[in-house]
């Protein structure tokens, strides 16, 4: 056990008032993201599209523990998402709210991680001069994680909320573990709390898979156990089965979605290489925080005979015997050089998953060890025997003051690249043009939601000529061209696509959705159901083999894929709509109108929603109610005609004569093509 007496006051205020001033430094440098949005990489699949997590209740509960997203699982994670809905509705700016006070609760617990390491390390330092340096050191370390632009990618990406979370555990579980090793009485209790918070840093990312090891680190130094190694080790067992188990339900997720071979198979010396490279590619963009990157494409060749990764290999060696070689008189370097390497083994590429090389997201942790060293430099300036000059410590100050200035700046500066998707790819594509299909493919659906279509062609194109076998950009260009009405061209893209993947449940459900709009019945219900086959939990091909059974008469057929529709997603408005003109056809009036009332309420700008409830409120002779839906529904858009026609029956019907030959010139008009 270490020697209880401090170099430092505990009733003293200044540690805690400093903290709370490095979280909020942290909080208000990202109070622009308040006005951001859901970004379309992955926050669909994660939040705004998710209906596992519309309610908080039991049934979300339990599809965290056993659902995935993307071929991953956090539990913890998803739950704070759905709390966030709960709370907030999917208005993004609250949703980003919460981000930004987990990142500043993460720097305010480093602040406290840094001090108390800072004291363990240097108990020999007296009790005036000590306390103010650790504060310094500490809010050096704090500020230093808290405002780098390298963070900005966890802290503003709602998708990487989960890095947030997993870090705050993570910390918290770190502060617990010092806890238990220094308290003389209720040990068991600090034990299991430390053993729980690291239960919760792995149900919300899998990353903390090395905290056991880092615990280790701690041990040796500066906890100074290496004299009972043994004991040290059977007391991690519990922490290493808990990070065990996290690790074997991450690859096993990971490998069921086909994650781990997204880049293709990578030979053994690429591997190699990139790993290296990848340990002082994260170095060296913390020193140089310039030209951050949503992705780092991952190389098709790479080799240790290469300048970068050759280089990088030699840096990493020498710092790795340098950290060894000085363990005895810097003992401090070897554990956080340590504390940096096992941190990062998880995500640094011997596993390889996804497209990238690298990504700012994986920081979060390990870069932890460079802000610790900097306030540990800071500490022991400040607390040197004999004290430096005070021209010299205001310099310093000036210095560190400039530095965080700086960094805020390129921060708030980084996060803008964030703010909405055509940002975010465009920031993607001016770094590595013509390297990936996906910045292109993704720029291209983000500019086709928004209507800009030649922009869209032009960069599905792209994405084609870059990877000519991208499935993706071959079903949304084909659906550019089904939206165009060039249809020999749609058709030829959605079979492409096919062709390239024929288990993709999109191709199948795209060409069939085709079909329907050509008329060509037999072939639109092939695909639709091949659609279903190949993913049954799916909701929109159920609708659109309903919408094709509906135009062939087969009611009842239809009716079960609406239904099921609406099994699945009870939110599908569209799934309503078209189960609403069921009912009306088929003679079930009441139904019509309670389905077109319910969509109506979940998507309350659909024109085509309005019109239709005017129709059949027409047709049960509720006029004014009609004229109502009518009216809105051209507010909505005064472009489709069907309102107009609507009306003018409506407005007859109900003895206005007047309003009914206003009408009836406007169809007039539309008819000759006077009048769009």
């Amino acid at each position: 056990m270490l020697n209880e007496r401090e170099p430092y006051s505990k009733r003293s205020k200044l540690p805690l008032l400093a903290a709370l001033f490095c979280g909020l430094w942290a909080f208000v440098i990202y109070l622009p993201t308040l006005g951001y949005g859901f970004l379309s990489w992955d926050d669909p699949l994660y939040i705004v599209n998710n209906l596992n997590i519309r309610e908080l209740d039991l049934d979300t509960i339990k599809w965290s523990f056993t659902g995935s997203v993307l071929g991953n699982r956090h539990p913890v994670t998803m739950l704070s998402h759905a709390l966030d809905i709960a709370l907030f509705g999917m208005k993004p700016g609250l949703h980003h709210l919460t981000s930004n006070i987990l990142h500043a609760i993460n720097t305010i617990l480093l602040f406290f991680l840094s001090f108390r390491l800072i004291i363990i390390a240097e108990t020999a330092k007296t009790r005036e001069n000590g306390n103010r340096a650790a504060i310094y050191g500490a809010a050096t370390c704090a500020l230093i994680f808290a405002l780098h632009p390298l963070r900005v990618e966890s802290v503003v990406w709602l998708s990487e909320r989960k890095d947030l979370l997993s870090a705050l555990f993570y910390l918290a579980t770190i502060l617990s573990y010092l806890k238990y090793r220094r308290v003389t009485g209720g040990r068991a209790g600090w034990y299991m709390l430390s053993l729980s918070l690291l239960a919760l840093s792995l149900l919300s990312k899998p990353m903390a898979v090395s905290l056991p090891v880092v615990l280790i680190i701690l041990d040796l130094y500066p906890l100074g156990r290496k004299a009972e190694l043994r004991s040290v080790i059977i007391e991690k067992l519990p922490f290493f089965a808990l990070a065990l188990f996290a690790a074997w339900v991450a690859y096993d997720t990971q490998a069921a979605y086909h994650a781990l071979d997204m880049v293709g198979p990578v030979s053994l010396s690429t591997r190699v290489a990139v790993v290296f490279k990848g340990f002082i590619f994260y170095l060296y963009k913390t020193i140089v925080p310039f030209g951050l990157s949503p992705i780092y494409p991952y190389p098709k060749v790479a080799s240790l005979l290469s300048p970068v990764h050759g280089l990088s290999f030699l840096i990493f060696i020498a710092i790795s015997a340098y950290a060894l070689y000085s363990a005895k008189k810097r003992p401090w370097l070897l554990a956080l050089w340590g504390y940096y390497v096992v941190t990062l083994l998880p995500v640094i590429g011997i596993v390889q998953v996804g497209v990238q090389e690298a990504a700012d997201r994986y920081s979060y942790l390990p870069l932890i060890a460079v802000a610790i060293g900097a306030g540990l430099l800071i500490y022991k300036i400040s607390s040197s025997r004999p004290p430096i000059r005070p021209s010299s410590s205001r310099l310093i100050a000036f210095f560190l003051i400039v530095l965080f200035l700086f960094l805020s700046t390129l921060t708030i500066k980084q996060s803008g690249f964030w703010a909405d998707t055509l940002s975010l790819w465009t920031r993607q594509i001016s770094l590595y043009p013509n390297r990936i299909a996906l910045p292109y493919n993704n720029r291209g659906s983000e500019r086709l939601r928004l209507g800009m279509i030649e922009g869209a062609l032009d960069d599905f194109n792209r994405a084609i000529e870059t990877e000519p076998e991208k499935v993706s950009a071959y079903n949304n260009r084909g659906l550019l061209f089904m939206e165009l009405g060039r249809g020999s061209e749609s058709l030829a893209d959605f079979t492409r696509a096919v062709t390239l993947a024929p288990s993709s449940p999109d191709a199948y459900n795209n060409r069939g959705l085709l079909f329907q709009k050509s008329g060509d019945m037999d072939s639109s219900l092939r695909d639709l159901t091949r659609s279903i086959e190949l993913d049954p939990k799916r909701s929109v091909p159920y609708l659109n083999r309903g919408i094709t059974l509906m135009r062939i008469g087969k009611m009842e057929l239809a009716e079960k894929d609406f239904d099921r529709a609406l099994q699945i997603d009870p939110n599908n408005a569209s799934a309503l709509n078209n189960r609403a003109i069921l009912f009306e056809n088929t003679g079930r009036r009441a139904l019509a109108i309670k389905d077109l009332t319910a969509a109506i309420e979940i998507d309350q700008k659909s024109a085509d929603q309005y019109n239709n409830r005017g129709g059949v409120l027409l047709n049960a002779g509720r006029y004014d109610e009609a004229i109502k839906d009518l009216t809105r529904a051209l507010e909505l858009d005064p472009s489709i005609p069907d309102p107009y026609i609507n009306l003018e029956v409506a407005y007859r019907l109900s003895g206005d004569l007047e309003k009914a030959k206003y009408y009836a010139e406007i169809i007039k008009q539309i008819s000759d093509g006077k009048r769009r």
